[in-house]
């Protein structure tokens, strides 16, 4: 199964696949900035409009640095570079670039991060396809388990 991950679940075809955060809401970004300061495995970067935000922020002043401003996250788990848009919405979205992951360590490290953030969300965590939340890749339950379609 790991020699075919990659092929299957991470193709190049010039769109990203997004991970998501079920049944989240915009405020459980400031338990994940919480989680992301308190291990060294995580590295994340706010920016607005292309630049990068030299302090720490709470989920509400970026919501309303939104109204007027592009923000994004940078993500770096181990190495691997991982995006967020703060969409308002039912769950959390991150992007990812199939281009990055060139071999299976970067593949086991995208579903460390999978697994890492189920376990302190207690929430499932998927892969998919770019904008398509109904094709599951990879399901991350808070337990651990990891599931393959």
């Amino acid at each position: 199964m790991n020699d075919e991950i990659i092929s299957k679940y991470f193709y190049q075809d010039g769109s990203f696949r997004d991970i998501y955060i079920l049944q989240s809401h915009l405020f459980d970004w400031d338990l994940l900035f919480n989680f992301f300061d308190s291990s060294p495995k995580f590295e994340f970067i706010l920016i607005k409009d292309g630049e990068e935000v030299n302090e720490r922020l709470s989920i509400d002043s970026i919501k309303n640095l939104k109204k007027d401003y592009s923000m994004s996250i940078q993500i770096i788990y181990n190495g691997v570079s991982i995006f967020g848009y703060f969409l308002e919405t039912d769950y959390i979205e991150f992007d990812i670039t199939p281009k990055a992951i060139v071999s299976l360590e970067e593949v086991h490290k995208v579903i460390e991060f999978m697994k890492e953030v189920s376990k302190f969300t207690k929430k499932v965590v998927i892969l998919t396809p770019e904008m398509d939340m109904n094709e599951e890749y990879i399901r991350v339950l808070p337990t651990g388990e990891t599931i393959y379609s």
